[in-house]
């Protein structure tokens, strides 16, 4: 019983890790970070991605910043054509290349201080296909996900580990009323054999008793016919003395003899 609390404890830690493995491979940090890109956040997007790579969410950090990067060189470019096209007195082709960029990120300093220097304003968020996203803001956003994730993984995997427990626990019990039981019948089997063999025993002894006893009668019928036979034997020989004895053969000693045996 003890190894199979082992085995359970065992099975619990890999239900408790599996599924922080398999939260590892869900990516909460990334998708908040792709909402923050839509949205026009790339600091914060930036931000996300990298905890994102330090919560073991796997590549998905690391692309989403190589993403952030390529943003921003496109925010340059426009930047840099905004400001060619301000020093060439084109203001409209400047501002255009000005809101492209803050477009892109609704922050860069850049595109609004060349906005602000030419006096226009930058274009409302709300035209700037802003994206809302829930989560917790700034640089504590991943490590806050990453936390809730964490906890929720261990919450399933103690139910479900409890419910495994459970469920092998009835297991293990149903195996050991079903040896119990088997035990019992080999018991009773046991003992069925033994009444059985008891009996045979029993049989030989009462045949292997009758046997000696007419072997033994049959041996005292011998002994006694023997006797008989020695008796007229003897009878015999006394008779044959006797005749010697009258005939005036000498026959003493041989008479003696007899009477000897």
């Amino acid at each position: 019983m003890v190894g199979g609390w082992r085995l359970g404890g065992c099975a619990l830690l890999l239900a408790l890790v599996a599924p922080v493995a398999g939260c590892s491979r869900d990516t909460p940090l990334c998708d908040y970070a792709a909402g923050l890109v839509k949205s026009g956040q790339l600091a914060q997007a930036a931000d996300a991605y990298a905890s994102a790579g330090s919560a073991g969410e796997g590549d998905c950090g690391d692309d989403g910043l190589n993403q952030v990067g390529k943003l921003r060189a496109q925010i340059s470019t426009y930047n840099a054509k905004g400001r060619a096209a301000a020093r060439a007195g084109k203001v409209p082709a400047a501002q255009a290349s000005f809101r492209a960029a803050l477009a892109i990120d609704h922050g860069d300093a850049t595109a609004l201080a060349e906005m602000q220097r030419l006096g226009a304003k930058p274009a409302p968020a709300s035209t700037a296909s802003t994206v809302l996203v829930s989560g917790p803001p700034g640089k504590d956003a991943g490590q806050g996900l990453a936390w809730a994730a964490l906890i929720v993984a261990l919450l399933a995997a103690a139910a479900g580990g409890a419910l495994w427990l459970l469920h092998r626990r009835r297991e293990y019990d149903r195996r050991i009323d079903a040896v119990r039981k088997d035990a019992e019948a080999q018991r009773q089997r046991v003992a069925e054999l033994e009444r059985e063999l008891s009996g045979q025993v029993s049989g030989v002894d009462e045949a292997l008793s009758g046997r000696i006893e007419r072997e033994a009668q049959d041996a005292r019928r011998r002994a006694d016919q023997v006797s008989g036979e020695v008796e007229e034997l003897r009878g015999e020989m006394l008779r044959l003395a006797r005749a010697g004895r009258q005939s005036g053969a000498d026959v003493d000693e041989w008479y003696a003899g007899v009477e000897e045996q």
